[in-house]
């Protein structure tokens, strides 16, 4: 596999900033519409970015204790593979 020339990289990584501000100004808009105009925009992200932090948390912890239920299962005496 040929490597990307230097301005196949630097356009892949203009559009990749430019994705990552739209997708920014997106969910400042979406805080903005839930506040309403006189809102606090900074206190609405930082809730909104706890919000995300604990669902993440909590979905990384589901998927650990997933796997520990599994591995339990197959190192049981018995247990059928």
């Amino acid at each position: 596999m040929i490597p990307p020339s230097k301005f196949e990289v630097r356009r892949r990584m203009e559009e990749w900033a430019q994705a990552m501000e739209l997708s920014n100004a997106m969910l400042m808009a979406g805080l903005r519409r839930k506040i309403g105009p006189d809102g606090d925009l900074h206190a609405a992200y930082r809730e909104w970015s706890q919000d995300n932090h604990d669902r993440k948390w909590a979905e990384i912890e589901e998927v650990q204790e997933r796997r520990r239920r599994n591995m339990e299962q197959t190192l049981r005496p018995g247990a059928t593979t």
